[in-house]
């Protein structure tokens, strides 16, 4: 790939060949309206390296073709590359966590390291609409 001009045309293609508006790449992604999605698969506005993971899930393109995607952008837009390699190294660790089996990560370490307590069933307090919490 030569230029973000050209990544902007083959995303359009691919798009098209995926038998998407650019509504229904809208309603698919999420997070981008079709305004957005139209001015930068025509070039008017420049490719990052959100849209192009949201087109990309909104194709439903694998892991492995969607790293080789966002190392062509990282190469046509220099300016993306940290970005891009944040992506990359998280699509990397999900799939590594696929394959050991392992289930993903979940919030409960990012509430611990945050200073909060996860709260499970057994730490819950009573809600209001039960009766013990009634006589209280």
């Amino acid at each position: 790939m030569k230029s973000e001009a050209e990544l902007a045309e083959l995303l359009d293609h691919m798009r098209r060949f995926c038998g998407l508006s650019l509504r229904d790449l809208a309603r698919r992604s999420g997070g981008f309206s079709h305004h957005t999605f139209g001015a930068v698969l025509r070039g008017d506005r420049p490719v990052t390296t959100d849209i192009l993971v949201a087109v990309l899930h909104a194709c439903r393109v694998d892991p492995g073709a969607a790293q080789r995607w966002l190392a062509a952008l990282g190469s046509v837009r220099p300016v993306e590359e940290r970005r891009v390699q944040t992506y990359i190294s998280s699509v990397e660790a999900a799939r590594r966590t696929r394959i050991a089996g392992r289930p993903a990560q979940g919030p409960r370490q990012d509430r611990w390291r945050n200073g909060l307590t996860p709260v499970n069933s057994t730490q819950a307090a009573p809600s209001r609409a039960t009766p013990s919490a009634r006589a209280s």
